[in-house]
């Protein structure tokens, strides 16, 4: 097994979904590979953060209220036209809505233990080479497009800041996929992690710099950013701070 066949298997390696081949050739690989153990141990810290922080979801007032009127209707007295199919697909499916978003987590993040994680991206990123290597902000939005990951702002364009596009990969916070952007300048390495989260909320601490909340952790500085369409930007780097937030100073 190779590190890019692992990285497409660690979810499903930390939710125990592998089959007894990929389990076997996974315990094999991690236990011969730094990078990847550190991945795994990664994506072990944030299911537990995942099962620590989520919370369900209230169904709005408002589609109960219609999920009761139209069981109401369908309660019809026996002298009524019994309910056509389209009725009662309308029902099963406001009842499926319900049920839906009462199940939905919310990802919370008011203590910083999200923090630690997104700073470990730095020392995945030591470890291993992006999945794909290119210059090309188009042919890099792309590549993730092609993986479902198809939001507007994907991939930005840090030239006009110095840093220079390395390449990307997929990646993934539980069961939400994400970006993870490699740029350089010089020895210096900035990445960035985006993906959409509508109910993310944003840690405690930090500092509000522009538009960005900037948070340290054991050298590593990481910044939030909400981008239009609930994209969430996480930028990691351990550039000196006045340096990285420079790097932040930039149209989103």
């Amino acid at each position: 097994m190779e590190c890019s066949d692992y990285r497409d298997l660690a979810a499903a390696d930390v939710d125990g979904r592998l089959d007894d081949r990929e389990r076997v050739a996974a315990e094999a690989h991690v236990a011969a590979c730094p990078a990847c153990a550190s991945l795994r141990g990664t994506q072990l810290a944030i299911k537990r953060l995942l099962r620590e922080r989520c919370e369900p979801r209230k169904t709005p007032e408002l589609l109960r209220a219609a999920i009761r009127r139209e069981l109401s209707r369908v309660d019809a007295p026996a002298d009524r036209p019994a309910s056509s199919p389209r009725r009662r697909f309308v029902v099963a499916g406001a009842i499926a809505a319900a049920l839906l978003l009462s199940l939905l987590p919310v990802l919370r993040t008011s203590d910083r233990g999200v923090i630690p994680l997104l700073a470990a991206d730095m020392a995945q990123a030591d470890a291993s080479a992006p999945e794909i290597r290119t210059t090309s902000v188009a042919d890099l939005a792309s590549y993730y497009a092609g993986r479902g990951l198809d939001f507007d702002n994907a991939v930005e364009d840090l030239e006009p800041q110095g840093f220079h596009l390395v390449g990307g990969s997929t990646a993934s916070i539980g069961d939400v996929k994400t970006t993870l952007t490699v740029y350089e300048s010089g020895d210096d390495r900035l990445l960035c992690r985006r993906f959409r989260a509508a109910g993310f909320e944003w840690p405690q601490g930090g500092e509000q710099i522009g538009d960005s909340r900037v948070y340290s952790h054991d050298g590593v500085y990481v910044s939030l950013t909400r981008l239009a369409g609930d994209v969430v930007c996480a930028m990691t780097s351990r550039l000196p701070p006045s340096h990285f937030v420079a790097a932040l100073h930039h149209d989103h």
